[in-house]
């Protein structure tokens, strides 16, 4: 198992060149031992480098749908720069019903197959929004599932599968053969009510989750906070330290 970090929730320490080294320079102190990258080409381009110059892994990236579809090409061109072959979404919220969901198979299926001339798997990141019934018996997440081809993998988030009234470890056995980067994110109720949280610090029943998604064989946990009460850098500290006591 190797344990990584999705830069998104370092994303207000990042906003210039110098901060993205100093940045990545921290992760890397942590002890995280790769880093998932986001954004614009020109973001991503920047935090890949700088995590390399750091000597971290650049598993993967989340890009908006948009720019994989018109920026092909690029796309493909910076992931072997970068030497990563998982270019993904980090979401998509334009459904509305069940035809929706259709077009967008559709667009998914055949950008998935440019990608794969160039040599990249194209993966999919959910968010609750896709466990809305669209019939009596399915979701968009269960219309995803049967109609993404096979060689399109899941970036599966534990929050928003818990978010969305779903079974995580279902999902997660369910779909391991697709799943790369498993995003570890734990939930914690407020009083306004469900909320983002440290990984243990939160509900989620990482001791039967980790060891599922290593039986399993998912070769990247990447932990994700959308959003961090405090300092984001000890907030990713306080997660990489609990997986370090318990897992690694």
């Amino acid at each position: 198992m190797e344990l990584g970090l999705q830069l998104y929730t370092l994303r207000e320490l990042m906003t210039d060149e110098d901060s993205i080294k100093r940045t990545l320079k921290s992760v890397k102190e942590i002890g995280y031992s790769g880093v998932q990258i986001y954004g614009s080409l020109e973001l991503a381009e920047k935090m890949g480098l700088a995590a390399i110059d750091n000597g971290l892994t650049v598993m993967g990236s989340t890009m908006s749908f948009d720019l994989m579809c018109e920026q092909t090409e690029r796309v493909i061109d910076l992931h072997k720069r970068l030497a990563t072959e998982n270019a993904g979404i980090g979401g998509y919220f334009k459904y509305t019903g069940y035809e929706d969901a259709l077009d967008f198979i559709g667009r998914a299926n055949s950008l998935a197959k440019k990608l794969a001339n160039g040599g990249l798997r194209f993966s999919y990141h959910n968010h609750s929004h896709e466990f809305l019934r669209v019939t009596d018996e399915k979701t968009i997440f269960d219309l995803l599932y049967e109609g993404l081809d096979e060689n399109i993998d899941f970036v599966l988030d534990t929050y928003w599968i818990q978010h969305g009234g779903a079974d995580v470890r279902y999902w997660i056995e369910k779909l391991a053969s697709r799943t790369r980067i498993l995003h570890i994110k734990d939930m914690k109720m407020t009083k306004e009510g469900p909320a983002f949280a440290e990984i243990g610090c939160g509900n989620l029943r990482w001791d039967l989750i980790v060891p599922l998604a290593n039986r399993l064989g998912i070769p990247y946990l990447v932990v994700e906070q959308d959003r961090c009460d405090g300092d984001p850098l000890e907030s990713v500290k306080t997660s990489f330290n609990y997986m370090k006591k318990h897992f690694m």
